[in-house]
This record gives C-alpha cells, sequence and structure tokens, in this order.
C-alpha cells in the first residue's frame, strides 16, 4: 500500500523517497532526512519501537523539517483485513492533522494519546505487558494447584458456567471457553495448562 505523496509509513520495503512502507523506520531515517528532492513531509510509523527510538527518529527527521507521527498498531494481520486495528497515536497538533486521512486508512479505531512521540509507544508496550503477565501469573497458579492435585481447568469452568447460567447471568464467553477448554480435556487428556495455546492454534 502507498501513502500519499507527502506522507511516508514505516512497514513495505521501498526507496526512502517512494512514500512506501518500510519494516523498521531507524535505519531509514538518517537516508531520508538527507535525501533531496523527497516529497515526504510526514512520516507516520506504525512499528512497534520503543519510546527512546521514536523520539531519536523525530530528531533526527526534524532537523530535516519531516514531521513525524508515532502511531504503533494492535491487532494484527486479521484485524488490518477487518479494518479494526486499534491505532495509538502521539505527535504535535500539526502532524498529527496533517497525516489523519493515512491514519484513517488504517482503521477506524484510532486514539491520540500524547503530544509527543514516544508516547504511543509507552502504551503499546504497556498494553502486551499486561496480557503477557496474566498469562504467566494465571500458568504459574494453575501449575501449583495441579502439582498438589486440583483439576483448575474444565471441571472448574464447567461449575462457573454452571453457577452463572442458574443466576441468569451472561454466559456467552463461558460457554465458548468451556467448550474449548473441554475439547482441549477430551483430545490431550492430562496435558499441563500451558498446551492451551498450542490446542486452540493446532500446533
Amino acid at each position: 500500500m502507498t501513502a500519499r505523496h507527502d506522507h511516508w509509513i514505516a512497514g513495505e520495503a521501498g526507496p526512502p523517497a517512494s512514500g512506501r512502507y518500510l519494516p523498521t523506520l531507524d535505519p531509514a531515517a538518517t537516508e531520508l532526512a538527507a535525501t533531496d528532492g523527497r516529497r515526504v513531509a510526514t512520516v507516520v510509523d506504525t512499528s512497534t519501537i520503543g519510546v527512546d527510538a521514536a523520539r531519536a527518529i523525530d530528531a533526527e527527521l526534524g532537523t530535516a523539517g519531516i514531521a513525524y507521527v508515532d502511531a504503533p498498531v494492535s491487532g494484527g494481520v486479521a484485524g488490518a483485513r477487518a479494518r479494526t486495528l486499534f491505532v495509538m497515536v502521539a505527535g504535535t497538533d500539526a502532524a498529527c492533522d496533517a497525516a489523519r486521512p493515512v491514519l484513517a486508512g488504517l482503521g477506524d479505531r484510532r486514539r491520540r494519546v500524547g503530544g509527543r512521540p514516544g508516547v504511543a509507544q509507552a502504551l503499546k508496550l504497556a498494553s502486551n505487558f499486561l496480557p503477557a503477565t496474566a498469562l504467566a501469573a494465571t500458568s504459574e497458579a494453575v501449575a501449583f494447584g495441579q502439582s498438589v492435585g486440583l483439576d483448575m481447568a474444565a471441571k472448574d469452568l464447567r461449575l462457573y458456567l454452571a453457577e452463572v447460567e442458574a443466576a441468569g447471568g451472561p454466559s456467552a464467553i463461558g460457554v465458548l471457553t468451556t467448550s474449548i477448554w473441554r475439547r482441549s480435556a477430551r483430545d490431550e487428556p492430562g496435558a499441563d495448562f500451558t498446551r492451551i495455546y498450542p490446542f486452540v492454534t493446532g500446533t
């Protein structure tokens, strides 16, 4: 996908004056800033590169008068295809205004989180850290329970679902989750809790 002539988005291989996507912007920032006759005025970076890297690129491009918008995305390939990506945006008012048409092309769920590049990176990293922490902590707790003989997966989920349905509460997610765990227990009896991921992905 190509950008408008006055924008350049980090993300598919191509020369820095072409207005195409690059996998990462870091090595190309200096080259872009030094390119004669460029038409790029604003760079929208959708990579997850970290706070310091985003601010270093902003400074590098700024010396050449190129505006930089920090805009990491969440949602993966499926989200990109379905236009359900969540785009976190940080940059100056002028840069974000200039990039709005390009950002709109990435997805319908966008939120400006700060006026300085790097802030969106911080939010993306924090949002990735939270589920990783929850998964690790949950796995550790379940591993402990199993080590002393507790059945902490399918049985507990069945009991939970029965209680919720008896109380007349919402149970759509519970039904689906219980079904997945029931099939996992049937196909891989006695498997460790952490096998749920490869079971779901079929790996």
